[in-house]
């Protein structure tokens, strides 16, 4: 019995590690080398979070978006992304001034090659 208990809760922990270790790799952005430190809307890509404080990243994980998008009656967002529809939820809508002119919408594939996103912006809100 205790030998089942043991390997219960190893199977609990290296699932637990794994899960970590898939979370931190999306936590992190993907400017570690400074490559868009001078690009003309760098602050505004840094300074931007969803409406439940989440952090969009950065200008690294923005992706200039020129394709069809629509909004449904909850504020959701459909649009396609590498391939696959994607629905953003409401709370990553952005609303307020977005200087590039177009829509951006911050996402990273994942390890099953669909987007995971972080929030998304219309290209011409003022």
């Amino acid at each position: 019995m205790t030998d089942r208990i043991v390997r219960f809760w190893l199977g609990v922990i290296l699932c637990s590690l794994v899960l970590l270790v898939s979370a931190l790799g999306f936590a992190f952005a993907k400017n570690l080398d400074g490559r868009y430190d001078n690009s003309p809307n760098h602050q505004w890509y840094e300074s931007q979070h969803n409406s439940i404080g989440g952090w969009c990243c950065n200008e690294a994980d923005g992706h200039e978006y020129d394709g069809n998008y629509t909004f449904d009656a909850d504020g959701n967002v459909h649009l396609s992304l590498e391939g696959n529809e994607v629905t953003i939820e409401a709370f990553k809508v952005l609303h307020g001034p977005n200087p590039t002119g177009h829509a951006v919408v911050w996402y990273l594939l994942g390890y099953n090659g669909m987007p995971n996103t972080f929030c998304f912006i219309p290209g011409s809100l003022t």
